[in-house]
């Protein structure tokens, strides 16, 4: 009775050793992640500690401007996820008023040059000069985005509309409003207007 007992407490104790490397096997390991914008250009570099001694850190090339943007969304995505868990916990002491938009906790800048003396955004000469232009567009544009609560594919559009506006917020929201109808709502007729209204500012 002693040894048949001895034995399945055996049995037990084996699989239970072999049931806890199946699951130390089927654990993920912590991946290292790496630099996008590297990774854009071919190189695999980790992330850590590496963000300010980037080669391509300035690179303003198609894939890295994508790469800033999804950046950006995904930024503005956390922010409001943030603002919304505050505010379901914040209890509105006397003298506060409600916060603006996720977003717009800024004050607006009126007539700002981002582009002066033409420059030419793509020009590999001045990709370091226009980082900051085009990281404050882009920066403008999920704002606007979220403040409309438009589909991120529209992105493209409000960064074109803030360039031909030089980046003046107050200048792009007039049109957007002007555009859009009290009544009857419409983000395909609305954008459409202010494609058009955009098309007439580009030279022919």
């Amino acid at each position: 009775m002693s040894d048949t007992s001895d034995v399945s407490k055996d049995g037990i104790e084996n699989w239970s050793v072999v049931g806890s490397m199946r699951s130390d096997t089927n654990q993920p390991k912590n991946k290292v992640k790496n630099c996008a914008r590297c990774r854009n250009h071919g190189l695999y570099i980790p992330l850590k500690s590496h963000k300010r001694f980037c080669k391509y850190r300035n690179c303003v090339c198609d894939q890295c401007f994508v790469t800033f943007a999804r950046q950006r969304v995904t930024a503005v995505q956390i922010a409001l996820r943030r603002a919304v868990e505050q505010d379901e916990v914040k209890i509105k002491l006397k003298g506060e008023v409600d916060p603006l938009p996720v977003g717009l906790e800024f004050p607006f800048t009126k007539n700002l040059s981002v582009f002066p003396d033409g420059t030419n955004i793509t020009s590999p000469a001045s990709q370091a000069q226009n980082r900051y232009s085009v990281e404050l567009l882009l920066d403008y544009s999920t704002r606007l985005l979220t403040l409309y609560q438009l589909p991120w594919n529209c992105l493209p559009l409000m960064y074109i509309s803030l360039k031909y506006a030089g980046a003046n917020l107050e200048e792009v929201m007039k049109r957007i409003d002007e555009a859009v109808e009290p009544k009857i709502f419409s983000w395909d007729t609305s954008l459409n207007k202010i494609i058009l209204f955009y098309m007439k500012l580009l030279p022919i």
